[in-house]
């Protein structure tokens, strides 16, 4: 993708509801490994200073984990590096200002979780609900480890990636119907 992509957001209305285990395995087929993730850092010039850290690191994904419940994501500087091509931001440690590009999908979790208008408007939401009020006393899952499953079928779910690829070039590549402003060339 030659442009910014969307904050795909998971939430949820109970913790152990499995939207960080349900992230790590979209990115799976791609990583063949679970993704690292990041706590929300607090204040907005933590946030600049993390940010331009994880990008200099060139990470196919930066994926914020667990934000907390009742909390609004606020960030002036995730709202400006999800939409822009280079991030501009003061390093950690030093006055310097460094520029990273932004190449990276987007991904955060969270419970009940409040957004911001800024990022409001770059998120895909997926609302997670195990219909239950204990989800992590379930135990009627299809693959019950599935990170163990996730490793050992990993050849197989490239291929299914990529048959869906396929199929979308084969039909011509349509676009969004509407795609997101600023998200084009995601859609």
């Amino acid at each position: 993708i030659s442009g910014p992509t969307p904050l795909h957001f998971f939430t949820k209305p109970t913790p152990r509801t499995g939207g960080g285990l349900c992230l790590a395995a979209c990115t799976f087929p791609f990583l063949g490994r679970l993704p690292p993730t990041l706590a929300p850092p607090e204040g907005e010039d933590e946030w600049g200073r993390t940010l331009v850290a994880k990008l200099m690191g060139a990470p196919p994904y930066i994926i914020i984990d667990n934000v907390p419940t009742g909390r609004v994501l606020k960030s002036a500087a995730l709202a400006n590096a999800i939409t822009t091509d280079t991030f501009e931001g003061r390093g950690m440690s030093t006055s310097r200002i460094l520029a990273p590009l932004v190449r990276c999908a987007w991904g955060a979790t969270g419970n009940n979780p409040t957004l911001s208008d800024e990022l409001k408007e770059r998120t895909l939401p997926v609302r997670l609900d195990a219909g239950c009020e204990h989800p992590g006393r379930r135990t009627d899952f299809r693959h019950p480890k599935l990170t163990k499953w996730l490793c050992e079928n990993h050849s197989s779910l490239v291929w299914a990636v990529l048959t869906l690829i396929q199929h979308w070039i084969a039909v011509g590549r349509p676009l969004s119907v509407r795609p997101m402003g600023g998200f084009e060339s995601f859609a």
